[in-house]
Formats: C-alpha cells, structure tokens, sequence
C-alpha cells in the first residue's frame, strides 16, 4: 500500500499594531479553535472505537503507524464525546418514534460490565439501547405503559410481562427447541394457528 498521510491546514495568526496604538490580532476559526483535528479524522476515530471496537491506547498507536497522526488519549476521548454528542438529536428522535412503530422486532442480550445491550429493529431503522437491567421496566421506559403494534420476541419473561397484545414468538428460538425435543426422542404432533 502506498503511504497514508493526513492533509494538514497549517493557519497563521498575525498580530499588528495599528496607527491607534493597541495590537489586533487574527482568530482562528471556530471549528479550529474547537479542535485540531477535523472532520474525517474524527469519524475515523468513532469508527475503530464503535464499530471495529480498538481500544483507546491501542487507536492512539493505530492513528500513530497508519496514518501518521500523533494523537493523545484525552484529544481521543474529547472527539469521542463529540461525536455522541453530535448523534444525541437524531438518537432521541429515532427513541421517540419506537411506540407508534406497527410491528418491533425487539432483543436483548448481555453487554459490557453487567449491562445489557436491547435491540428494536424496524424496517426503516434499528435502534439500540443500553441498560443495567434485563426486565420489563426497560420496555416501559422506551415504549411507554402501552404499547399498540405487535412484538416480535423470543419467550424472555420481560416481555410477556410488559405487553399482553399481539405477540410474535421468533421462530428461530421455536426451531431450535423442536430440534432439541426430536433429539430427545420426543414425539410430537404440533398445531399452528394462521391468523390474517
């Protein structure tokens, strides 16, 4: 690969004495005077922490080899901060649009230091939520005291205890349980109800 290398804005604050006897000097643009680095960087950062999930020390040395980009812990973790915060709006407009969705696809699982990382995949967006607890005051928090569309879920207890409207049980976690009655020997005879 050829070698990468940042593009660098080098700007120049000049100071000049005026016929009025005081000294007037230049400003740097706001976006400069809030960070040095820019906007590509910054994403780039958010991405190797989000998505790649590279530790802080270990990105700081990432930045450092791949691009040349000497980078400390703290700017890291400040353009970290921007960058959720910059996201905060459109998360909280995504959160607001979750009870009038018609049909979640809703799941949780086990998270980073005891949390939980809960899941609701629409078909226009997916939305992830974490929280300490595993239980219905979560859906609560993010649906409200009612909710009006149908649930897709597995049999986890949180839900059935939250919602008593219509509910779809995942299939896949169907699957999996029939196959596991087969290989016990288990006979079955199964009824499914289809209703339009």
């Amino acid at each position: 690969l050829p070698p990468l290398s940042p593009i660098i804005t080098e700007y120049q604050l000049i100071s000049l004495k005026g016929k009025c006897g005081a000294t007037h000097k230049g400003i740097l643009p706001v976006e400069v005077q809030k960070s040095t680095f820019g906007p590509r960087l910054t994403a780039m950062l958010a991405y190797f922490t989000a998505l790649l999930h590279v530790p802080r020390r270990k990105l700081k040395d990432s930045f450092k080899v791949l691009f040349g980009v000497d980078i400390s812990l703290g700017s890291t973790q400040n353009l970290l901060e921007e960058v959720s915060d910059s996201l905060e709006y459109g998360y909280n407009e995504l959160e607001e649009a979750l009870p009038s969705i018609p049909v979640l696809n809703i799941d949780e699982t086990g998270w980073y230091k005891k949390n939980w990382l809960w899941v609701f995949v629409t078909t226009t967006f997916v939305f992830f939520y974490v929280a300490k607890k595993r239980t219905a005051e979560v859906l609560e928090n993010i649906l409200g005291h009612a909710y009006n569309g149908i649930l897709c879920v597995d049999r986890w207890g949180a839900y059935t205890k939250y919602y008593k409207g219509l509910m779809q049980m995942c299939w896949a976690h169907l699957k999996r349980d029939i196959a596991a009655m087969r290989g016990l020997g288990v006979k079955m005879k199964l009824k499914f109800t289809i209703q339009f």
